[in-house]
């Protein structure tokens, strides 16, 4: 991101032949697109030390400051790095701030804000890198949700218990929104845009794959998320008459289990997984105070939500709940801000192009928020793929009236 200044002119010279040979090659892309396609391949711990080791290093020396200045100048981005900085301010305000607190919370910052600039720069120098993106993840999804079912069906000793995959898909609700963000990129982008009926064919092959996988995780949120983005997908590209079909096995499903002909599954007796018990608990913290209301308790503030059971858990499994709390009013306005510039620009976005992909990621990422997460200032994480992606494409333009897949 910050060119090297030399004064020795040979030296000056190697460092463009290098930062030369690395645009002719691609290297920003590809290592772009391993980080993207490994989420179905490294654990954490692996994922994040390939971000750190081969992508930011590399990015940061041989970029062109031209072009980042360019992404700075980008209204989306300047909103959304507000809203950042903001969440990243209200831990001076925690009920315990600490030295170590705050170097961490820079370091989220750093990482998002870098994950962010990085997206649009390569997005802003090629015009066709994100829908690269969305094959590359579209595909690996793909692959990671097939070698997870044969395992699943093969070898797991419960056939009936909660399905992990590969990589970050290890756990089943993170597995679901990775494979849910998946599915759309192939229903929206990649399954369209190929030219023969063989590639389709195999699209839509990947499609189902990546939905039985989200079947198979029992992962509620990102499921119901991505029949409610289906159905919104369906109506805005006239397919209303299938649109109506959408919720037929669930009614039919609910039917059967209050008749006793079938037994009720796990998707109803796990109840609500303790929800509305930590949601209430958040709202009583969220206006215990009118600080907590206007300036929220602070990022760092950690809470111990007691569930029905005796167990306790630090998040408050709900994005605009946790929004509120760590950062109040100020912090909900920025966010609500920064999701309606999203929704306008997107819609425009779909209007000219007819390529509703970044409206199906953003209500899918806006779903799952609805039953999980805690910040969408993380590090490396899900977060990365189903909330920042979409803000994102939205805020590079893109799909374009010449995007391939012009009409899905």
């Amino acid at each position: 991101m910050v060119s090297i200044g030399v004064g020795n002119s040979r030296l000056t010279d190697k460092y463009h032949r290098i930062q030369g040979l690395l645009e002719k090659h691609g290297v920003f892309q590809w290592l772009y697109l391993g980080l993207v396609a490994s989420f179905f391949l490294f654990d954490t711990k692996i994922h994040r030390l390939y971000f750190y080791v081969a992508v930011i290093p590399v990015f940061l020396v041989f970029s062109r400051w031209n072009v980042v200045r360019q992404v700075f100048r980008l209204p989306l981005w300047r909103l959304a790095t507000l809203y950042l900085c903001y969440l990243w301010a209200t831990q001076f305000w925690s009920d315990s701030p600490s030295l170590f607190g705050l170097l961490n919370q820079t370091r989220l910052l750093f990482m998002t804000l870098f994950f962010m600039t990085m997206t649009l720069y390569l997005s802003m120098e090629d015009t066709d890198f994100p829908e690269r993106i969305l094959r590359y993840f579209a595909w690996a999804g793909a692959i990671a949700a097939a070698a997870a079912i044969a395992y699943h069906l093969i070898f797991a000793e419960a056939i009936v218990g909660r399905m992990a995959g590969p990589g970050r898909a290890e756990h089943p609700i993170i597995g679901a929104t990775l494979y849910g963000v998946a599915a759309l990129c192939f229903l929206c982008c990649v399954a369209r845009s190929m030219p023969t009926s063989s590639g389709r064919i195999l699209g839509w092959g990947a499609f189902l794959t990546l939905i039985v996988a989200m079947l198979l995780t029992q992962s509620r949120g990102p499921l119901l998320s991505m029949v409610l983005v289906i159905f919104m997908y369906l109506l805005a590209t006239g397919r209303w008459k299938l649109a109506i079909l959408i919720p037929l096995p669930a009614v039919i499903y609910v039917a059967l289990t209050l008749s006793g002909a079938i037994e009720p599954g796990t998707w109803i007796t796990r109840g609500s997984t303790h929800r509305f018990g930590i949601w209430f608990q958040s709202w009583e913290l969220i206006t215990e105070s009118a600080k907590a209301v206007m300036i929220g308790q602070g990022i760092l503030t950690e809470y111990a939500f007691k569930l029905a059971n005796g167990l306790y858990v630090k998040s408050p499994h709900n994005l605009f709940l946790a929004n509120q709390l760590y950062g109040g009013i100020v912090a909900s306005v920025l966010f609500i801000g920064l999701i309606a510039t999203v929704a306008y620009k997107a819609l425009q976005r779909f209007r000219m192009s007819g390529n509703f992909v970044v409206c199906a990621l953003a209500l899918f990422g806006l779903g799952v928020g609805l039953f999980d997460y805690r910040t969408v200032l993380i590090n490396l994480s899900q977060e990365w793929m189903s909330f920042w992606l979409p803000v994102l494409l939205t805020a590079c333009g893109w799909p374009s009236t010449n995007t391939t897949a012009s009409r899905s």
